[in-house]
């Protein structure tokens, strides 16, 4: 392994630390959305999991305590309760630096000493430790764009996009079959894993996910009161919800659209992807545009031979998140086996937050339909005619 893949961690733990360290303490121990933890517990949690897998798992030693994993490990700590264990900021910031720095060091011991543990080979656990890292720099953006949307902001007035209709730039997939999963093992979560082949219709899909401009003039259209674009359950969550937008965007008193995002007020640029709606919002768009969802294969089958421009938001797709033939769950059992349920819908591309080590067409997110704060929008498939 070269050193540059220590050097990579290293950045992202530099990206950890500095993220926090700018954020009011009172802030970072606060819980902003009921499905996300205090930013505080992402950046102990981040340098737990690296000692875990370093000591625990490769080493055979006691990186940490039974306490601070009842704490970092998910499924032991609810999320309302992890602040309350934890230390202050600086505390914290002074800790998570020194095992930042004490895990890199071990990594580079591990690799002078040829350490033969499964999990070192290829560079797994660096891989491993790096997208881990991406994905929770992810879910920090969550949080601040959920802290901007509590937050008090006076009526702007910001230049606004024109609604456009939905774009008629097509492309086609030709009937055949397609090989899917990712074949590099060394990068690949499990539910990416093993690499098998599909048989797939001629289909069609937008060349890119659907605009803010294009998803205005579905909102001008009618879209949140047309009932024939929305399946039950997605009408009864508009019911419920009340929902007349995406969740961060914001009307001014003239009528205007703007957005909020992890800064504040923001102009909505038009041919940027719209994210911030759920799956049942997607669905519907797709109804009113004159498609419907994507297959996730459907959309990796375009990506991977680069048909298609992807990017801007994680685009929802029509399937639930399920098992490829022949999956074993790796490195823990626990990654992705809790949510094959039939109640998590999968995603696809990638974000304007998603970091470059996780931006790969193989790559396979997935949300319950209801989430609204996954930075998620919308690709539009159509069946052949």
């Amino acid at each position: 392994m070269s050193k540059g893949l220590i050097a990579e961690l290293g950045k992202y733990q530099q990206q950890l630390l500095v993220t926090i360290e700018e954020i009011p303490e009172p802030d970072c121990y606060q819980q902003f959305h009921h499905d996300l933890s205090p930013l505080a517990w992402h950046l102990g949690h981040c340098a737990f999991i690296e000692t875990y897998w370093i000591y625990n798992k490769v080493l055979g030693q006691p990186g940490r305590t039974r306490e601070d994993q009842n704490l970092y490990f998910p499924e032991l700590s609810p999320k309302t309760e992890r602040t309350t264990k934890m230390a202050g900021k600086s505390e914290l910031m002074a800790q998570v630096a020194d095992e930042f720095a004490a895990n890199s060091e071990a990594l580079d011991q591990l690799y002078a000493s040829n350490n033969d543990n499964p999990l070192m080979a290829d560079d797994y656990l660096v891989h491993f430790l790096i997208q881990h890292h991406c994905q929770h720099l992810e879910t920090i953006d969550q949080i601040l764009q959920q802290r901007a949307l509590q937050q008090h902001w006076k009526d702007r007035h910001l230049s606004k996009p024109e609604e456009v209709n939905p774009s008629g730039e097509i492309v086609y997939i030709e009937p055949g079959n397609y090989a899917v999963g990712n074949p590099n093992a060394s990068i690949a979560f499990d539910n990416e894993r093993p690499t098998w082949s599909t048989d797939l219709a001629r289909y069609g899909l937008s060349r890119r996910p659907a605009s803010n401009s294009e998803y205005l003039g579905f909102m001008l259209h009618g879209g949140y009161q047309n009932r024939s674009w929305w399946s039950d359950a997605g009408w009864n969550w508009l019911m419920d919800s009340g929902a007349k937008s995406p969740e961060h965007w914001r009307q001014a008193r003239d009528g205007s659209w703007y957005a909020l995002n992890c800064d504040g007020p923001e102009p909505l640029r038009s041919s940027d992807s719209i994210f911030g709606i759920n799956w049942y919002e997607a669905e519907a768009y797709c109804r009113y545009a004159g498609g419907r969802l994507p297959h996730e294969l459907e959309y990796e089958v375009a990506a991977t031979n680069g048909v298609i421009e992807s990017g801007g938001a994680w685009e929802w797709c029509s399937n639930n998140f399920f098992p490829y033939p022949g999956y074993q769950a790796y490195p823990y059992e626990r990654y992705s086996k809790p949510w094959f349920d039939q109640h998590h819908f999968s995603l696809r591309g990638s974000s304007q937050f998603t970091r470059p080590p996780i931006q790969r067409p193989a790559f396979r997110n997935f949300y319950t339909p209801e989430k609204r704060h996954v930075f998620a929008g919308v690709r539009v498939a159509y069946d052949y005619q």
